[in-house]
């Protein structure tokens, strides 16, 4: 067995445990690193992407201390001005990978499959690969944060708490424990989709990096780890907290982990 290991960073603690070589779906193999021989394999072409402008702001990042929907382990919350740019309304589907890269990762957790539901069981590698093939990159965390409050000051975009759920994501509460089409739930105030729920999603971040390399504005990691946001399908209400990372191994297939693409 393979191990995701999430580390707790003072916020959570939690293990997934991968079966050795991964889950695939229909499309065919995705070995899933650097070394992969598909690595060349890119049609950008072959798809129209939405991509929303996200305005630039100030963003509050973490957890207020004490906050109830942050528990005793909040990071410290801090100010961070973040510039515009561009993200994708939705999480990239399993057509839209397909036709991009010619191969089909997903493994359809819960049974449930098909071409507008977001692709998962997806490396951190191949995520980024399709992302620089349409011209763009994996958002940093700080982007992702940002976008998914949508402007709004609160831990899950549609008010202070956890209670209305289901009017903007797929979580425990009502997704039968499988993924669904994307944009079916209410967008948030920037007009995207699925920010919480359906399929967590990679960022490009390092889960810590080099302190020396963080001062010098550097991005050199200490370990492989990579940061994850969003949470998914199977999290409960309270887990699903815009300020809620994990840490992933990026060669992993991650279990029911997606992504979109910002630029």
């Amino acid at each position: 067995m393979a191990v995701l290991q999430l580390s707790c960073r003072n916020v959570w603690v939690l293990q997934v445990l991968l079966t050795l070589g991964g889950c695939r779906g229909g499309g065919g193999q995705d070995p899933g690193g650097e070394g992969d021989a598909r690595k060349g394999y890119c049609t950008p072409e072959a798809i129209a992407l939405t991509w929303v402008s996200i305005p630039g702001g100030t963003l509050m990042m973490g957890c207020r201390k004490g906050h109830a929907a942050c528990g005793d382990g909040g990071t410290q919350a801090r100010e961070v001005e973040v510039k515009g740019f561009d993200m994708l309304a939705t999480e990239v589907t399993e057509d839209q990978f397909l036709r991009v890269m010619g191969h089909m990762p997903s493994c359809g957790y819960g049974g449930e499959s098909g071409a507008d539901t977001p692709v998962e069981c997806v490396t951190w590698y191949k995520a980024r690969q399709f992302c620089e093939c349409v011209g763009g990159r994996l958002p940093s965390e700080t982007e992702w944060e940002y976008a998914a409050q949508g402007g709004i000051d609160s831990y899950f975009h549609s008010g202070a708490g956890p209670g209305d759920l289901d009017a903007i994501a797929w979580w425990d509460g009502n997704s039968g424990k499988h993924k669904h089409d994307v944009a079916e739930k209410e967008p948030n105030p920037f007009g995207l989709y699925d920010m919480l729920g359906n399929v967590w999603e990679w960022t490009q971040d390092c889960w810590q990096q080099a302190e020396a390399a963080a001062k010098a504005g550097g991005t050199e990691c200490v370990g492989d780890l990579r940061v994850a946001r969003g949470g998914g399908f199977t999290y409960y209400g309270g887990d699903l907290r815009i300020p809620r990372p994990a840490g992933a191994q990026p060669a992993g297939d991650a279990g029911y982990g997606g992504f979109r693409c910002a630029r």
